[in-house]
């Protein structure tokens, strides 16, 4: 079980406020930060759709998820495909946490919920493709991009790498 906590701050200097979620989980804490309240649930919404979460909704803000998210930050190669398999754009992230199901990927640029994309995940002297689908992308305070992606259908060897990435240090 998770704990959703949202929390209404305003910067240093008053003039401006900001939303801040919370969600503890297995030990761990993950927080993000919003402009806009709307912008908060938004998220909140897209990341329960992309784990394939239960929201208990009768306002306790407590939900399971398939997988537990690990934590981590590793550089990886994408490429977005359209149906045609044809290379529409191509670039760097760096993962924010990842599971068996998926990545919470950082980018500079945002990734188009209408194209699948390729990942190039590494670890060690293993590097393996993975396809994937892009649940959401949305821009953060800073002006970085996040990306929901969920993996589809990994073979034996990704499954194995993304195994491995996922035991948390």
């Amino acid at each position: 079980m998770e704990n959703i906590k949202i929390l209404k701050e305003k910067t240093e200097d008053g003039k401006s406020e900001f939303y801040t979620v919370t969600v503890n989980m297995s030990g761990h804490s993950l927080i993000q930060r919003f402009s806009s309240l709307k912008n908060a649930y938004e998220f909140i919404k897209a990341q329960q759709k992309t784990d394939s979460a239960y929201y208990n909704r009768k306002g306790s803000g407590v939900f399971s998820r398939k997988h537990t998210r690990v934590p981590s930050l590793k550089l990886i190669s994408y490429e977005c495909m359209d149906d045609q398999q044809q290379l529409i754009n191509q670039g760097m992230g760096r993962t924010l946490n990842i599971s068996p199901g998926g990545v919470l990927l950082e980018t500079y640029n945002p990734v188009d919920t209408k194209y699948n994309i390729k990942l190039a995940l590494g670890l060690g002297d293993d590097l393996v493709e993975v396809e994937a689908r892009v649940c959401f992308c949305k821009e953060s305070p800073d002006g970085t991009y996040e990306a929901g992606i969920e993996f589809i259908n990994p073979d034996k060897k990704a499954k194995e790498v993304i195994r491995k990435l996922t035991i948390k240090d």
